[in-house]
């Protein structure tokens, strides 16, 4: 992940030009969908464009997937996030902070799936009120 960050970042972002959707097991609107490149010439396809595309389109992805949830368009005050995905991968991380325009939240322990599920059965159970409940609990808010 150190090595993917730093070659995405050594490009300027606004000139890569790329259209890369990294589709390669569909979303979860459509897991049929593949993965395609598109705007592809002699001065962008190199390494560092390509995986910062790659890492862009991860975000565009997950994001989108976000935004079907929500019927109009929405200002969080903070956004809560989690996976290796996102705790191994700076550039992944500021794509979200920089779309959603505000500060991105990891929880402080590796185990999200773990804690996840833990924290699901004590919404469930009525040990916690709701979600918003567990969130604070997850990320120490």
């Amino acid at each position: 992940y150190n090595k993917m960050t730093q070659i995405a970042d050594s490009i300027d972002k606004d000139t890569a030009q790329l259209d890369f959707s990294p589709y390669f097991r569909g979303t979860r609107l459509d897991p049929d969908l593949k993965a395609h490149i598109q705007n592809i010439d002699a001065s962008n396809l190199t390494p560092e464009h390509l995986t910062s595309e790659i890492i862009h389109g991860m975000a565009e992805e997950l994001i989108s997937y976000l935004e079907s949830s929500h019927k109009e368009k929405w200002k969080p005050e903070f956004v809560m996030g989690s996976g290796n995905g996102l705790r191994r991968n700076a550039v992944l991380r500021r794509e979200f902070a920089a779309y959603f325009d505000t500060q991105l939240l990891l929880p402080p322990n590796e185990e999200e799936a773990a804690n996840g599920a833990a924290l699901n059965a004590g919404v469930g159970i009525g040990i916690l009120a709701d979600w918003n409940e567990a969130g604070k609990i997850l990320y120490h808010i």
